[in-house]
């Protein structure tokens, strides 16, 4: 996937903000993390987020655990300094009165408790936000990040595959796997939704709740290049909705995730939910692991997946 990225940013086509780390981990202290295979230099000064290309104009070295402060950064290789807060402009070095030496600043978003960042520059895609329930009466939202064994393709598509939920979880009913009246359309170039019916399992947190749900109604959405979510909704009403944001990171991949409900809302169950929501990703990280990493797809791979397809043609239709 990160290939795909990478021709569409150099063919000129649309780039994205994608995540870079939760917003509490964004100090005064210089961070790099690789994104889209840039390694970013991100930190935080007079209280917003920002980021460049983590090399120094003067000989490339890299700005990692270099402090913030006032709005400057120094290069710690020889000393040359650097308005962050404004435009990068080199303030103490050879060439500063010339103005011609600057760092690459990058933009970014701070929201949804996730710092957000756009490889080349682009600002017109803004970053996937919060569900719509994140904000209505009676919902409640936790957030957290986690790392998998596998490429971030991999963890994509095992998210939306419709038949994910009963051959990989063991709260799924694998009596009757099929979904049911199965419908997928893509909404813009950049997202698609596929919506179905599946047969509540008796192990499921919604059976428990309620006996008498027979049916769930799944909602899976994709958003381009990094975004999966499911929206699984009760016979009673009851809602979860799932946000994943995919980072590969050397041979891992990190997901910052976010789990929206409006069942046992309470703060105090908290623990509980994330109890639950963690030991749903180690049951994908299980299946993932076993995955031939030269198999994008997957042991569980449903090549008629509609809304595979879809997402597929749409990343090749970027790298054109």
């Amino acid at each position: 996937m990160r290939a795909l990225v990478v021709l569409a940013l150099l063919s000129g086509a649309h780039a994205f903000f994608l995540p870079a780390v939760p917003s509490v981990q964004v100090t005064n202290k210089v961070q790099k993390v690789k994104i889209d295979g840039l390694n970013v230099a991100i930190a935080r000064t007079n209280g917003s987020c920002i980021a460049w290309i983590d090399a120094c104009p003067h000989r490339g070295m890299s700005f990692e655990d270099a402090l913030v402060s006032a709005g400057e950064v120094m290069c710690g290789y020889h000393g040359f300094k650097f308005d962050v807060s404004q435009n990068g402009t080199m303030t103490h070095g050879l060439g500063c009165k010339a103005g011609c030496s600057r760092l690459t600043m990058l933009p970014v978003r701070d929201q949804d408790g996730f710092m957000w960042v756009s490889t080349d520059g682009d600002e017109s895609i803004e970053p996937v936000t919060m569900p719509p329930q994140h904000y209505c009466k009676g919902f409640r939202t936790i957030t957290g990040s986690t790392r998998i064994d596998c490429t971030t393709e991999q963890f994509l598509e095992n998210v939306v595959d419709a038949i994910h939920l009963p051959l990989v979880h063991t709260f799924g009913n694998r009596k009757d796997p099929t979904p049911h009246n199965y419908t997928a359309t893509r909404t813009t170039p950049y997202t698609g939704t596929a919506t179905f019916k599946y047969r509540t399992s008796e192990t499921s947190v919604f059976a428990l709740l309620d006996k008498n749900s027979t049916f769930l109604d799944v909602f899976n959405e994709y958003r381009l290049p990094a975004t999966v979510g499911t929206t699984v909704t009760s016979q009673n009403g009851d809602v979860k909705v799932i946000r994943a944001h995919a980072r590969q990171d050397g041979d891992q991949t990190i997901v910052y995730w976010s789990l929206t409900r409006n069942f046992v809302a309470h703060p105090l169950f908290d623990s509980l939910a994330r109890f639950i929501f963690l030991a749903t990703l180690s049951e994908d990280a299980v299946v993932l692991r076993k995955c031939d990493p030269m198999n994008q797809k997957g042991d569980f791979h449903n090549r008629y997946d509609a809304l595979q397809v879809m997402r597929r043609h749409a990343l090749r239709a970027l790298s054109k």
